[in-house]
């Protein structure tokens, strides 16, 4: 297989639920939940994180239905804040994108000036 000379790259034996929920923060939690109630005994969940803001389930072999079932989740998630799991949207003011809630915002720009306070990065 191609993905022999990367070990630990691919898990070939698949996420267990606590590494899934591992993967993610508390708002996606039920999202993930979601996706294991409906995954099919043959399916394999080997990876889910959070990309360009939004929740991804990468799992194989391929089945349709499950197909349909993580697309949602992933369109669901860019509305839900992935730290509180209350309304979100989209965040894209700093160097990666991120969905939360309003006060989920502005505790990332408190964290992000705190972050660079002593420095001349302008945030």
């Amino acid at each position: 297989m191609e993905f022999d000379s990367y070990p630990g790259m691919v898990n070939t034996r698949g996420y267990t639920a606590k590494q899934a929920f591992k993967s993610v923060d508390k708002g996606w939690r039920h999202l993930v939940r979601v996706a294991l109630k409906y995954k099919p005994v043959d399916v394999r969940i080997i990876q889910v994180k959070e990309k360009f803001g939004t929740l991804r389930i990468y799992f194989e072999p391929y089945d349709p239905a499950y197909n349909v079932v993580t697309n949602t989740l992933n369109a669901v998630s860019g509305f839900i804040c992935e730290w509180c799991g209350n309304i979100g949207s989209l965040d894209k003011r700093y160097m990666y994108m991120l969905t939360l809630c309003p006060s989920c915002k502005i505790l990332r720009t408190q964290k992000k000036e705190e972050m660079y306070k002593d420095s001349d990065v302008v945030i």
